[in-house]
């Protein structure tokens, strides 16, 4: 660097004259020996400051600190109120947006005017015209007049012009703060070029990094004057530090107070803080000192020693590692115990570690010592700005960057096997599912145990914890259930919420009374599953839709926020029918709703019939059931086939039948089906899930009503003659799936028809899609679970911040319709008096 001046001022001030009232400028200029009628205002005050060829200086401070006025007083634009400003050099300026630009004139015709006004002959400015618009790369718009041109484009052309003249002194406002990623980047790379050549840098942003990148010195003014001046790390330290007591004057005990002192390493340094404690003394374990080097991959550690004033509640230290120009690398906060205090002060010392997996080169370390737990919470107490120093050695091992995150290549593995991944701390995933687990339903308890099985051959140890209205515990239920009134304490420690299976909304409650809530306290008017998907977003836990159905009831209006909300934040939402995506796709068009095969369909995954288990056997012999067997289902509407199988004695001899409760809850039971049944079997008691689904697999045939029945007979191939209407509802999800017969519903069954469709026992061919449908579902499940949590949060608060208004609107809606049925119901009445009195 050049010890030639090529800025100077002294003293530099600028005043501006602030009148209350348009009439008391006029009275000044009329009476100017009069009353002083204006209040000053010095943007600028007392600025002394030098500045040598190739020195990069950057200015910081707030907005209206007085940062664009003493550019422009640098640059003669305006004229200065008190002190000198003197310059050597051509100048380039880049201040205001389009400053120097005629808006009439085309882009060619600027670039020759404000060249000429930077001294460059229109010889010069032509040889250098085509890289102008080069890099400027505005196109053929450069002959279009620049008031039609974008914010972008007129910096564009203002910069090209600023840095193709070679200026001696370049001056940059704010300017790079507009414009595109890629013509920033460029922007950079040649104002590096043109420090590295010797050009003086006067430097104006509010980015402290761009001003420790390009700067070799910095100034900050405050209120029109010079706060602070040196090197820019510590005087950007000033900077923020400033800022940050600003925003929490208000709760601060008082402003902070900035000294210069002794580094702790060695020379001077800068520490900024308060008088309520200090940090003693830091050092490097390995060598007792503020110096040391290590190689990739060495432990670090690092001794620190406080002092707090007994009035710091939560003394907490934060150690930052730095580059050589001191833009953070890593750090973290750490909680200081303190020893019993002594004449009002307590003593307290930590030792910090980490791996130096880091890249070749200098590093610093930071130290603020803080009152608080974390940076947006605490209050300064000292912060000691690089007062430690290490070097890596250049070593064996190479990476990108400045860290080291260890980057592998991973080797593929055999598609559609699946290997568990155990947490690092071989803790069990937490994983909850909602539905309705607690009653005596076999569809409805069957998705835990497959989200279950699934989950852990994917992820190792899991547990699974199903979530419903009632608690129910082992042995008297498959699995323990845990009421939804107790996830507002759970949530929290959750890893994965599923919501499904069963319906969100529940149907009817006079149809299935056992699906009734037990307290008002955890009971939606609709039956929706909305709070765990609420609490679970509240929580930043990942939510996923596990097929759920939708399309039995109509979403009220205010639930229509709540639901679009819990979808759109949803990365994975899967329904099990058609109708069920229609209703919910018409929430939102953000949410991605795709139909999945119910999860039901993946039991040949659990259950093995080539090797029946031992409970199976057992019930078979007790309930005195042979290998041959049909399994009808114990519910009304099946007496076609009841009258055929009375009938055809001789024909169905061969096999027994099993009348099979599949929902206790709904009203399932063995003798509506009657007590004259040839050959009908009963249980002695109600399986387990699993075990209902085991003796399916086994039957010959299965008759009856249940969509879960069905699904399951049609997973291990089963013929299945079902009474439910295949197109409507839920049942429409099963009519491209061979093996399944509809019953005729009121002309009697023919045996021959019946027997054929009996021997058509064998896979559907549907059922491999739908198996790889569920792999690579539950597949995505167990990577979003692995993912982690999900910034989810901050939309919800938005949420409950304009809820009120929501429900707000939702009043005055209805307040609107009852006035409009009440206006209604009052003409009626009086069309109706007319009527009486015409009659009388």
């Amino acid at each position: 660097m050049c010890s030639e001046l090529v800025i100077k001022t002294q003293g530099l001030g600028k005043c501006y004259q602030v009148y209350s009232h348009p009439r008391d400028r006029l009275l000044q200029m009329l009476l100017p020996n009069g009353r002083q009628r204006y209040r000053p205002f010095w943007a600028v005050k007392d600025v002394s400051l030098e500045v040598r060829r190739g020195e990069s200086l950057g200015i910081i401070g707030r907005n209206g600190s007085g940062k664009s006025t003493l550019l422009q007083l640098i640059c003669g634009i305006v004229g200065a109120s008190s002190g000198s400003v003197t310059s050597h050099g051509r100048i380039a300026a880049l201040l205001e947006l389009g400053s120097g630009f005629n808006p009439e004139f085309t882009g060619r015709e600027n670039v020759y005017l404000n060249a000429a006004v930077l001294g460059l002959t229109r010889g010069e400015t032509e040889a250098r015209f085509e890289e102008i618009t080069a890099f400027a790369n505005i196109g053929e718009f450069i002959d279009q007049p620049t008031r039609t041109y974008s914010s972008g484009m007129l910096i564009r052309l203002a910069f090209a012009v600023s840095i193709c003249v070679e200026p001696d002194i370049l001056i940059v406002d704010e300017a790079l703060a507009v414009g595109d990623a890629s013509f920033q980047f460029k922007c950079l790379e040649r104002l590096e070029r043109l420090v590295r050549q010797g050009t003086t840098l006067l430097f104006v942003s509010h980015d402290m990094s761009m001003v420790k990148r390009f700067c070799n010195r910095a100034l900050y003014l405050r209120n029109g004057e010079v706060r602070a001046s040196g090197a820019p790390e510590e005087v950007a330290e000033l900077y923020l530090l400033d800022m940050r007591d600003e925003q929490r004057r208000g709760a601060s005990a008082g402003t902070i107070q900035v000294t210069t002192k002794p580094a702790l390493g060695q020379g001077q340094g800068i520490a900024f803080g308060t008088n309520e404690g200090q940090i003693a003394s830091a050092l490097f374990s390995a060598t007792g000192t503020s110096y040391c080097s290590f190689v990739h991959g060495d432990p670090v550690e690092i001794e620190v020693h406080a002092t707090v004033s007994d009035q710091i509640a939560r003394p907490n230290l934060s150690l930052t590692v730095q580059e050589a120009r001191l833009l953070v690398v890593a750090g973290a906060n750490v909680a200081l115990a303190c020893q019993a205090p002594q004449q009002g002060w307590c003593s307290a010392s930590t030792r910090l570690s980490f791996t130096a997996n880091l890249a070749p080169g200098r590093y610093h370390v930071t130290l603020k010592l803080m009152n608080g737990e974390t940076e947006e919470t605490s209050q300064l107490i000292e912060k000691q700005v690089a007062p430690l120093a290490f070097d890596i050695l250049p070593g064996d091992k190479h990476f990108l960057g400045l860290v080291d995150l260890d980057i592998r290549a991973v080797e593929p593995e055999p598609p559609n096997i699946a290997r568990p991944a155990p947490r690092p701390t071989d803790k069990p995933w937490q994983v909850a599912i909602f539905g309705t687990f607690d009653v005596a339903n076999y569809g409805d308890l069957l998705f835990p145990i497959i989200a279950e099985h699934e989950l852990q051959a994917r992820l190792g140890a899991v547990q699974l914890r199903a979530f419903s209205y009632h608690q129910r515990s082992t042995p008297r239920w498959p699995y323990d259930v845990t009421s939804v009134s107790e996830l507002p304490e759970l949530v929290d420690s959750l890893d994965g919420v599923l919501i499904g299976g069963g319906f969100i909304i529940r149907f009817d409650k006079l149809v299935a009374v056992g699906y009734y809530p037990p307290t008002p306290q955890i009971h939606h008017p609709t039956g929706y599953w909305l709070s765990p998907a609420l609490l679970a977003l509240q929580h930043d836990v990942p939510l996923i839709w596990n097929a759920p159905g939708m399309h039995c009831n109509e979403i009220p209006s205010w639930a229509r926020p709540l639901l679009r909300l819990s979808l759109e934040l949803s990365p994975h939402v899967r329904v099990r029918d058609t109708l069920s995506r229609e209703a919910l796709s018409a929430l939102s068009e953000q949410a991605q709703v795709e139909v999945l095969p119910d999860t039901a369909f993946g039991l040949a995954n659990l259950i093995d019939l080539q090797r029946p288990s031992a409970e199976y056997r057992q019930l078979c012999q007790r309930a005195g059931l042979g290998k041959r067997y049909l399994v009808v289902h114990a519910i009304t509407g099946l007496e076609n086939f009841l009258q055929l199988w009375r009938a055809q004695g001789a024909g169905l001899e061969q096999w027994q039948l099993l009348l099979l409760p599949i929902g206790p809850v709904l009203g399932d039971h063995e003798s509506i089906l009657g007590d004259d049944l040839p050959r009908a079997v009963t249980l002695p008691y109600w399986p387990s899930p699993l075990l209902l689904a085991e003796i399916l697999g086994h039957a010959e045939g299965v008759i009856g009503h249940s969509y879960h029945l069905a699904i399951t007979a049609l997973a291990f191939g089963v013929p299945i003659f079902s009474s439910a209407n295949l197109h409507l509802g839920k049942y429409s999800a099963l009519l491209d799936y061979q093996g399944i017969y509809p019953l005729p519903s009121a002309e009697p069954i023919a045996l021959e028809w019946f027997l054929e469709r009996l021997r058509r026992r064998s896979p559907c061919p549907r059922l491999e899609a739908a198996r790889e449908q569920l792999r690579e579902h539950w597949d995505r499940v167990a990577e979003l679970i692995r993912q982690g949590r999900r910034p989810t949060r901050q939309w919800m608060n938005r949420l409950w911040q304009d809820l009120p208004n929501q429900l707000e609107d939702q009043q005055q809606d209805w307040r609107e319709e009852c006035l409009r049925q009440r206006a209604e119901l009052d003409d009626l009445r009086r069309q109706m008096q007319q009527l009486q009195q015409f009659q009388e």
